[in-house]
């Protein structure tokens, strides 16, 4: 599950998944949603 805080102007999305923590900063929440969900998926398949 992904957690998304505003941080000034930024949206910075943060995973811990599986015991994986990813974060990264976007200028919108919906390529902050995008970005996680991608990585989601790929922490599920087995790719990260």
């Amino acid at each position: 599950m992904a957690t998304f805080r505003k941080r000034g102007d930024k949206w910075r999305a943060e995973i811990v998944k599986n015991g994986i923590r990813k974060s990264a900063t976007f200028s919108t929440k919906t390529e902050a949603s995008r970005w996680a969900l991608s990585i989601e998926s790929q922490i599920e398949a087995g790719g990260i």
